[in-house]
């Protein structure tokens, strides 16, 4: 009796050991304030990634390392998140802000360029990469809404994602385009 409880027992703690093989972290950014200079990066994953090494990347090809803009621990456990304040993000107007998991900025691999997100109308930096990795929906989407942006703890991956109900898509004066619609004018 014994000896089959004890087989049970450990097929039980293997059964639950292989589990935890399938746990993954997830690191995203879900918030950012252009105006503070402050972005926030949870991990939405299930299991805890040390975020140190990691590179933020923004216009100009300007890369800092996440444990060069804390004292803050790095070791982000399922559901944690981090708030690093980053002088070169770009302010409201438009910027593009990448988070990749070493030096390797060319990647497209969703591996390595963990989160990708752009924002204003005049942001196009290495957008190509954020879209052929995944993390980021189409070429020539990005946020239009006011800062901050904020995702509500969830991956973002466009523009609706980070608050902005039109999608991304740049207003039009309506009384201008019903005037063009009637008389075929544009004044």
């Amino acid at each position: 009796m014994k000896k089959k409880l004890f087989k049970i027992g450990m097929k039980l703690i293997a059964f639950l050991l292989s589990l935890n093989a399938f746990a993954q972290a997830d690191p995203v950014f879900t918030a950012l304030n252009p105006a503070t200079d402050q972005v926030t990066i949870t991990n939405i994953g299930d299991a805890s990634v040390d975020i140190g090494a990691y590179q933020l990347c923004t216009t100009g090809f300007i890369y800092s390392a996440i444990s060069s803009l804390t004292t803050e621990d790095t070791d982000l456990g399922a559901g944690d998140s981090i708030t690093v304040t980053w002088a070169p993000i770009p302010d409201a107007t438009g910027g593009t802000l990448i988070l990749f998991t070493n030096r390797s900025f060319g990647s497209t691999d969703p591996n390595v360029l963990r989160d990708y997100m752009r924002w204003g109308t005049t942001a196009n930096f290495r957008t190509s990469n954020g879209v052929a990795s995944g993390r980021w929906s189409n070429d020539s989407e990005s946020i239009t809404c006011p800062a901050p942006y904020s995702t509500g703890g969830t991956r973002g991956g466009n523009p609706i994602a980070w608050g902005d109900a039109d999608g991304g898509t740049i207003s039009m004066n309506a009384a201008r385009t019903t005037e063009l619609n009637v008389n075929g004018t544009t004044r």
